[in-house]
């Protein structure tokens, strides 16, 4: 899918099309993509020809969105709470 996307955004930029829209549209995409999955996957979904000025904050972005997640405490239930008190 992102393939056709790329693919779609450089086809726009030779016909002189809306590649601005579709920029917009493949970031938008990505930034999604980056918080689905683990860095490792994500990078397997970009393409090997990119510009990695265009792809490194998303790059970044899912590096730091899977490292906070990591930080945070497993998540309690109030049924957990309420039976730690008793």
């Amino acid at each position: 899918m992102l393939a056709a996307l790329a693919d779609a955004l450089l086809e726009a930029e030779e016909q002189e099309r809306s590649s601005k829209e579709l920029a917009e549209e493949y970031a938008s995409v990505l930034r999604h993509l980056s918080t689905v999955y683990e860095p490792d996957a994500f990078l397997l979904l970009l393409p090997a020809n990119g510009k990695m000025t265009f792809f490194l904050p998303f790059i970044e972005a899912s590096f730091t969105y899977h490292a906070a997640l990591s930080l945070r405490p497993p998540h309690r239930s109030p049924a957990t709470d309420a039976a730690q008190v008793k």
